[in-house]
């Protein structure tokens, strides 16, 4: 009899604490600091720091993609206005405008620079920068095509 009181009694006092344990306690544990008005916080100095997307490197190489779009663009333009050369690159007209051309072009890099910043949201590893990708490409081919119009047509 005296253990059956015995076990009651302790049960009684665990049941008398709150309806769950989870009002008293926190899931896990968190590191605080006091605010400047007196409040707590959370203390986020230990964190991780969340991987950034927009990097010196994703301007570099795309600003770079766009410089030798605006060279191709416009070595094109000085050899069809000044030579006897036509575009053998565009889409329909042999002697496109300018305009044309920038829309063209300025089209295709806001589509590559679009897919790349979802890329790089993704954070691919570093060793695989596969937002970099196209960029390489086109900067590339657009410097080719814009040395090959001075070497060939002036």
């Amino acid at each position: 009899m005296r253990e059956i009181l015995i076990i009651l009694l302790l049960c009684s006092s665990a049941f008398a604490q709150g309806a769950t344990l989870n009002d008293q306690f926190p899931e896990a544990p968190e590191p605080v600091k006091r605010m400047p008005y007196g409040d707590l916080a959370h203390d986020r100095t230990g964190d991780p720091v969340k991987p950034r997307v927009l990097t010196k490197t994703f301007f570099l190489v795309h600003g770079t993609y766009l410089a030798a779009n605006v060279f191709d663009i416009e070595m094109t333009h000085q050899g069809i206005a000044h030579h006897n050369c036509v575009e053998g690159g565009f889409d329909g007209d042999p002697h496109p405008s300018r305009g044309e051309m920038y829309a063209q072009d300025m089209t295709i890099f806001s589509f590559i620079t679009g897919l790349d910043y979802l890329f790089a949201t993704a954070h691919p590893p570093k060793w695989f920068p596969v937002h970099y990708f196209m960029p390489a490409i086109a900067i590339t081919k657009h410097l080719k095509g814009g040395i090959q119009w001075y070497s060939r047509c002036w």
